[in-house]
């Protein structure tokens, strides 16, 4: 470590170790802690530290690079075993790239650029890849705990603007895939199990092949029109919207027998009306979803212990007679 007093700045040449990041953004500026505060690694990682930090008040002529891998690592509820990548600060902007990191199961990478603007927050971009995440450990990873959830994720996001001072303004798109899966311990997926079992036993269990999808960000908000879960037995479609704090309005439709090898298209259209049972509307938040069937028949399937009862219950009263006791 080298200062500068002529001008103004202090320098770090090639510092390798196992270094905290907190105590050398100490040293660099209180700017620097506060930037990285949120981002915490439990064992100090190996790193590789150059760095021009300019402490002349307005100038903004930083120059800093570090290397870093190491973990675990934690920033709000996630969770990694190991992370990687470069962060590079430059003036007033900050890039990491080469970004890797690495579940119990599973594989996270990307990079990120932010231009930090003085006095107008930030705007920034970044794109991530998951790759091969196994469902029973990425949910707690990531602060979702279940012992439930089963299969393999992959997805790509990719953020192409946004501004820290607007929740609001996120813009971008991005893709999901699973396989052999388990999906009824998701809410706005349980929530249509019992249904579904009403028609056939163990068919609102089903274990599904496959789920595929993409997505826009338009406002902070995701929208989806094409999100599939194929089983053998059925195939589930979703449409709709989400914002970031869980809301959300969408429609599902079940398809029975959708997927069957060589039929089913036909036999799927042999029984749409049966399809049509299971349209519904989902609002409420993922975590609480409201399912709204959006016919008549489907409320009657849904009725758990005494459907006729409940038939004559929903009819109106006859009117009687004027003048009859």
């Amino acid at each position: 470590m080298f200062v500068d007093l002529a001008t103004e700045k202090v320098f770090f040449t090639n510092a390798v170790g196992n270094l905290d990041p907190m105590a050398v953004a100490r040293a660099i500026s209180p700017k620097a802690a506060e930037a990285i505060e949120p981002y915490r690694f439990d064992l100090p990682p190996a790193t590789r530290v150059n760095v021009v930090a300019d402490y002349k008040k307005g100038r903004h002529e930083d120059n800093m690079h570090f290397q870093l891998k190491g973990g675990p690592f934690r920033w709000r509820q996630y969770r990694l075993q190991l992370l990687s990548g470069n962060i590079d600060w430059v003036g007033d902007r900050l890039s990491l790239n080469n970004v890797r990191g690495e579940f119990r199961d599973g594989v996270i990478g990307g990079a990120a650029a932010f231009d930090v603007t003085r006095g107008q927050g930030a705007t920034f971009a970044f794109n991530l890849g998951l790759s091969e995440a196994d469902l029973r450990t990425f949910m707690p990873d990531i602060g979702y705990p279940t012992n439930k959830l089963e299969g393999v994720l992959n997805g790509e996001l990719i953020v192409r603007s946004a501004r820290t001072t607007d929740p609001k303004s996120w813009q971008g798109e991005g893709a999901v895939r699973m396989r052999d899966g388990l999906l009824w311990d998701i809410p706005m997926f349980g929530a249509l199990s019992s249904a579904l079992n009403t028609l056939i036993p163990g068919l609102g269990n089903s274990r599904a092949k496959e789920a595929i999808g993409t997505y826009v960000i338009t406002n902070s908000i995701i929208t989806s029109h094409n999100l599939e879960v194929r089983a053998t037995a059925m195939r589930m479609n979703f449409s709709g919207w989400m914002d970031f704090d869980g809301q959300m309005d969408s429609k599902v439709e079940a398809e029975l027998l959708r997927d069957v090898p060589a039929l089913g298209w036909l036999v799927s259209k042999v029984f749409w009306p049966i399809t049509k049972l299971f349209e519904y509307r989902v609002t409420g938040s993922v975590g609480h979803p409201k399912m709204e069937p959006l016919y008549i028949a489907s409320k009657i399937l849904l009725m758990p212990f005494h459907p006729f009862k409940t038939l004559k219950e929903m009819a109106p009263e006859p009117s009687k007679p004027a003048g009859n006791p």
